[in-house]
């Protein structure tokens, strides 16, 4: 989520919600060790709840529609199915079934408040094949390849079904595998809004949160990579001494598989990151001309008064760095007739008054115009 969250809090919330999962974890005795007393955890989780919510509401509504609803189902598997050890306690039924009401206004709410119509949907940008070979590879962006972090996931996978422990974990990741497919890969319709409507149609805001399910996956897959490897060593190896054949092979084998998931991955995000970001001349989004008139735009237009940008274009940033009132403040697709109509008819204010009339309402007298998708 790197790349995604340098200019949008994401990636602060994708810092937080590991613990708000934990937390939740806990809430319903799914946890493996011992369990944190209900009032406490109740307690810190309203007051991370507030936090999460800050950072972004995205990722709380993940913490719910995702990972609570993965344990909801972990739980009724294990009510249903007598002989389906799931590796944890159960949980009462009343707070399965308040759960699952919840589950369903929040996603209900969260689809009606954000209003994902077909006019805000992100293009059909892959095959179903291809998404789900990133999900798989754990690849959602298709950059920055890292290729042993994803056949670490995959045999991940096939250690929690083998193992039938933490089934929770993998029914979340799978959750997002799908929500990522529907999104990224399925044609725009009534059933894609309502999956999608949470995170504004927006696949890669899913794609940030699949790392949270990955990252423990990942690790439960080299664990057993390095069993399996001690077990082949101490059945072939030549050292009689146990605790130095262990040492032998597990000190080389961490070193490989920290340098290798860090080279072939952390490298090239960072570079998308100083290419896509960086304030030079060239720069993407606001170049270092365009960075200079921003910080000067307060001094230029009187408190209270709007300036006319386009969010797409970097104008907006003014909002964001310069406290200066805009029509515009975030980039959407879904815009109102009022910002549509100053967008597609500004030139034309002079034979169509009802533009004059719109900016008069919104105070708008001034135009930040950066005419790398010109706006006039």
């Amino acid at each position: 989520p790197i790349g995604y969250g340098v200019l949008f809090p994401n990636f602060l919330a994708v810092s937080f919600l590991p613990a708000l999962v934990g937390l939740t974890v806990n809430l319903f005795r799914l946890n493996r060790g011992d369990s944190l007393a209900f009032a406490p955890t109740l307690w810190f989780g309203f007051i991370g709840g507030i936090g999460l919510s800050l950072a972004h509401p995205n990722a709380v509504v993940g913490l719910i529609c995702f990972f609570a609803a993965g344990l909801a189902l972990t739980i009724l598997i294990g009510k249903l199915g007598k002989n389906f050890k799931y590796g944890g306690p159960s949980a009462k039924s009343w707070r399965l079934v308040l759960l699952i009401f919840a589950l369903c206004v929040a996603d209900v709410l969260a689809y009606r408040v954000l209003s994902a119509t077909n006019g805000s949907m992100w293009p059909v940008t892959r095959e179903y094949s291809h998404a789900l070979g990133e999900f798989l590879l754990v690849m959602p962006r298709g950059e920055a390849s890292n290729y042993l972090a994803g056949i670490l996931t995959c045999v991940g996978i096939y250690f929690v079904l083998r193992c039938k422990k933490y089934l929770w974990l993998l029914l979340v990741h799978a959750g997002f595998g799908v929500t990522w497919a529907i999104m990224v890969a399925g044609k725009p319709c009534f059933f894609r809004n309502v999956v999608s409507g949470p995170w504004y149609g927006d696949g890669v805001r899913v794609g940030c949160l699949m790392v949270i399910t990955a990252i423990p996956i990942a690790v439960f897959g080299s664990c057993m990579l390095l069993k399996a490897i001690l077990d082949f060593a101490n059945k072939y190896g030549s050292v009689n001494n146990p605790s130095v054949l262990t040492a032998l092979v597990t000190v080389p084998y961490l070193v490989v598989i920290l340098i290798v998931t860090q080279l072939f991955g952390m490298p090239g995000m960072l570079q998308y990151v100083q290419n896509n970001y960086s304030l030079n001349s060239t720069s993407r989004l606001v170049d270092d001309s365009e960075y200079k008139l921003i910080k000067k735009v307060p001094e230029i237009v009187p408190a209270g008064e709007k300036v006319v940008v386009n969010s797409w274009n970097g104008s907006a940033l003014v909002y964001a760095l310069e406290g200066v009132e805009t029509t515009e403040k975030h980039a959407t697709g879904a815009y109102t007739d009022e910002q549509r109509l100053i967008n597609e008819h500004l030139d034309d204010a002079e034979v169509m008054p009802q533009v004059c009339d719109v900016l008069a309402k919104e105070d708008a007298k001034w135009v930040l115009d950066f005419s790398n998708e010109p706006l006039i």
